[in-house]
């Protein structure tokens, strides 16, 4: 897996499982840069593909946040491969 697809997964994750509830505000892109000393295009592609995948939505002068889920639920496959990679 791409190490930018990485973050995205794990934004997935944190919002299935409920860790990351619909409203909730994401880091800025600046803020990410600061903490984890990644290249600024490289968090921003992050972010481009978590809106593409729908999962968070920009809003000029706010932030990014994350957007209500289509289906609230998931199989017991979906639960079980989730536990798997949070596990590793």
């Amino acid at each position: 897996m791409p190490s930018y697809l990485q973050p995205v997964q794990q934004v997935r994750q944190a919002v299935l499982l409920g860790f990351l509830q619909p409203g909730d505000r994401l880091p800025l892109i600046r803020e990410v840069v600061e903490d984890l000393a990644i290249n600024p295009n490289t968090v921003a592609k992050v972010y481009r593909q978590m809106e593409q995948e729908n999962l968070v939505t920009g809003r000029p002068g706010q932030g990014t946040f994350v957007n209500e889920q289509q289906s609230a639920v998931m199989s017991a496959s979906t639960y079980t491969s989730l536990r798997r990679g949070l596990a590793t």
